[in-house]
């Protein structure tokens, strides 16, 4: 049996903790589903000699998935995070705080032109959070997990068919918040 998981980068402001409990809940979530973990600063952010955000675009380049929260605002270096996920086609996923009309300008008009290509809700409680974290990773890995099947011709029962690489198909297509 295979035991390698599916790396999911966590991007979020961190400036003075306002994410905090947000990041703990995302974190918690991740890891619950049983076939992914999580790369985020707290735990594998590490002193060496390279900048801090090339620590962590590097870090995005070697996952499977994104997933941004936003509050506020977004910062540079979330928003560097973020880009290189799209870049690279790296299916990302984005959680905003309570509404999208709470961002400032700059994040709300950056949201609006990634709505459609992407997966984005909105939450106002961190198990709303969990929720949503949850159940877009599962549906986005049993796509991959489908499509893959598929392209290999075989039925969709075959234990023998392991993660495939996503090719940005579930990226191509927008979301947006939940009706």
């Amino acid at each position: 049996m295979n035991t390698k998981r599916l790396q999911i980068f966590l991007s979020s402001k961190m400036r003075r903790n306002v994410l905090k409990s947000e990041r703990h809940t995302a974190r918690q979530a991740i890891k619950r589903l049983g076939f992914a973990r999580v790369w985020d600063w707290e735990t594998w952010g590490h002193a060496t000699n390279k900048p801090p955000i090339q620590v962590c675009l590097q870090a995005v380049r070697e996952s499977h998935a994104l997933v941004l929260i936003l509050g506020r605002d977004l910062t540079d270096h979330t928003r560097r995070e973020h880009r290189e996920a799209v870049k690279h086609r790296i299916p990302d996923f984005i959680f905003v705080k309570e509404s999208r009309s709470l961002l400032n300008e700059s994040a709300r008009r950056y949201l609006d032109r990634q709505a459609s290509r992407c997966t984005y809700r909105c939450f106002g409680s961190t198990t709303e959070l969990r929720t949503y974290i949850q159940s877009s990773l599962q549906e986005h890995v049993i796509e991959v997990y489908l499509e893959g099947a598929t392209q290999l011709g075989i039925g969709t029962r075959s234990g023998s068919v392991g993660y495939i690489a996503t090719t940005g198909a579930r990226s191509q297509r927008g979301r947006g918040p939940a009706p």
